[in-house]
C-alpha cells in the first residue's frame, strides 16, 4: 500500500510542541500526522513519545484508541497517564461522526492552549462502511480545526487493508513509517473529502425498520 506516496523525510521522528508541519493551506501549528505502525512496540515508541513530549510541555492531551492500545500508552506514561484524558474509541467512534465534536469539546475545555489529540480511527475488525466513513472525519479534520490542535492517528499498517491505507495517505498531509516523518505525496487536499464521497451500501435484509409520521 501507498505506492508512490512517499515523501521526502523530515529531521527527527515526531512533531514535538515546537516546529510542526504546517497543514496544506499554511496553517503554520497545525499537524495531522498518520502514524502506519506495524508493531504493538512502534506504536506505544510513537504514541508514547508523542504524549510525553506534550505533557512537558504542558499541553492538554486526549487519547482515544481502543482498550489494548490505551494501557499500551498508559504504561509508556507512568504517574503522568493521570494528565491524560483517555477515551474508548469503539465507543466514542462507533458512529464516526462524534469524533470532531469530542475534539472540540475537549479543545473548549482548554481555552488559549494547545491541545493533542491521538485518535486511532479504524481498526480491522470494523466494517468497510465503517472504514469509508471513518476517513471521511479524517478528511474532516484538515477543515475542522486550526493551529492550536495536533494530531496523531495510528494505523495498523500490517492488519488493515490496503484501500484504508491508501486512503490514510490521502486525508494525512504528513506521514509516520519507521521512525521518520515524510510528506504525504498522496495528499488530497481539498479534493480528499469528494474522493471518499461514496454511498454507503445497501442494509442488510435482516436490518428492523422504523417509520416515522411527522409530529402535527
Amino acid at each position: 500500500p501507498g505506492a508512490g506516496a512517499a515523501g521526502s523525510a523530515r529531521t527527527g521522528s515526531l512533531p514535538m510542541v515546537g516546529p510542526v508541519p504546517e497543514a496544506a493551506d499554511g496553517r503554520a501549528g497545525f499537524a495531522h500526522v498518520a502514524l502506519l505502525y506495524r508493531s504493538a512496540g512502534d506504536f506505544a515508541a510513537a504514541v508514547g513519545d508523542f504524549v510525553l513530549a506534550g505533557l512537558e510541555a504542558d499541553v492538554a492531551v486526549m487519547v482515544a484508541v481502543p482498550a489494548e492500545h490505551a494501557r499500551l500508552v498508559a504504561s509508556c506514561l507512568g504517574d503522568s497517564a493521570e494528565r491524560v484524558v483517555f477515551a474508548d474509541m469503539p465507543a466514542l467512534g462507533r458512529n464516526p461522526g462524534r469524533i470532531i465534536p469530542a475534539i472540540q469539546a475537549f479543545a473548549d475545555c482548554h481555552p488559549g492552549k494547545l491541545v493533542r489529540y491521538v485518535g486511532e480511527p479504524v481498526w480491522p475488525s470494523r466494517t468497510a462502511a465503517e472504514q469509508a466513513e471513518a476517513m471521511r472525519h479524517e478528511a474532516l479534520l484538515n477543515l475542522a480545526f486550526g493551529p492550536n490542535v495536533q494530531i496523531l492517528c495510528p494505523y495498523a499498517a500490517a492488519g488493515l487493508p490496503a484501500d484504508v491505507i491508501d486512503a490514510a495517505e490521502r486525508t494525512h498531509p504528513v506521514l509516520m513509517r519507521d521512525g521518520r516523518l515524510q510528506d504525504s505525496l498522496a495528499h488530497a487536499g481539498a479534493t480528499g473529502l469528494a474522493e471518499l464521497d461514496r454511498a454507503l451500501p445497501a442494509p442488510p435484509s435482516q436490518a428492523g425498520v422504523f417509520s416515522y409520521r411527522e409530529d402535527p
